[in-house]
């Protein structure tokens, strides 16, 4: 069913643990089939930012969903099991009449042959998520909130999340460490930092563009006020070893971006390697091991950059 043209509207809305502000008096709409990527550095309040959202975390202010919005969400804790029992107990307590219906639908998520009779508690992460994600596909929501949907997955599996959400005719507003999604699916990024959010109208690539933009005209105007005169107090406020302080946070800016850039194009060769290889098992295993070092080494150097563009703004 397609929802309203405001899919998610919150207004004044304060959000904070004790003695930690995450955000404070934020206004934000959501409009209907954007797809929004919910980055920040950690701990920043994302995952507790969507559980607000779907009612699990306490909050002030207002968050209200618009007309004919069915919400759909993915914990990445998983705790939505309905049953202790096996995965067709779990299909059929979602609402699938018939044993075979619950099996053709769990083996589109892989779960094939005795696999349907694995019971929920002995799951892996992964198995886990691919379950998470069939229960998903169940509510046929035009509103989804997805937090960290692809941890655990396997490539195959992740691939078939980020054409999947490429196709999703619905909203969508997710949290994910793994920027190569984020920049595949997402139109619009989310920035939460310094108990705001800030939108970016583009894909990663754009939000990573103007954050650096940005950075660059703040260093800009420091080095203008630097260079202006000044009378003596104001000199003793402004040190030389400030500018060698700003220089360094730049130099080190630029190192990381590097950092991300190369490992990124890594990923997207072993990928495009990884999809050539399908009858070649060995290979491929190789390679899936490869690609899970460079995804772990990847999301290190986002964080790391994260961390310092969070610095040059509490700098700014």
């Amino acid at each position: 069913e397609n929802s309203g043209e405001q899919v998610l509207v919150i207004k004044e809305m304060t959000l904070s643990f004790p003695g930690r502000m995450l955000l404070e008096k934020i206004d934000y709409v959501l409009e209907k089939s954007n797809k929004v990527g919910l980055v920040g550095p950690n701990g920043s309040g994302k995952t507790t930012l969507l559980k607000a959202v779907v009612g699990e975390a306490a909050y002030e202010g207002k968050i209200r969903l618009g007309a004919n919005v069915r919400a759909a969400y993915f914990d990445q804790e998983h705790e939505h099991f309905l049953t202790d029992g096996n995965l067709l107990d779990e299909m059929l307590a979602e609402g699938v009449t018939t044993l075979q219906e619950a099996r053709d639908l769990l083996a589109r998520f892989g779960f094939r042959g005795d696999d349907v009779y694995k019971s929920v508690i002995s799951l892996s992460g992964g198995e886990e998520s691919r379950l998470m994600l069939t229960k998903l596909f169940l509510q046929k929501a035009n509103f989804l909130i997805l937090d960290e949907p692809t941890n655990h997955l396997d490539i195959y599996s992740r691939e078939a999340l980020e054409e999947a959400l490429e196709e999703y005719n619905g909203t969508l507003l997710f949290v994910s460490h793994d920027r190569y999604c984020i920049n595949k699916v997402a139109n619009r990024i989310l920035d939460l930092s310094g108990h705001k959010l800030i939108e970016y109208l583009g894909d990663y690539d754009y939000y990573r563009y103007k954050k650096e933009q940005q950075a660059s005209f703040a260093q800009a105007g420091k080095n203008k006020e630097e260079k202006e005169p000044q009378d003596s107090r104001s000199s003793k406020q402004t040190p030389k070893t400030n500018r060698r302080e700003r220089a360094a946070l730049a130099a080190r800016l630029r190192e990381a971006e590097t950092d991300v850039s190369q490992l990124e194009a890594k990923k997207e060769r072993l990928c495009a390697e990884l999809s050539g290889c399908f009858e070649d098992y060995l290979k491929a295993e190789e390679l899936s091991s490869q690609l899970t070092d460079i995804e772990e080494a990847l999301s290190e150097a986002y964080a790391a950059w994260e961390e310092i563009m969070l610095e040059n703004e509490e700098d700014n």
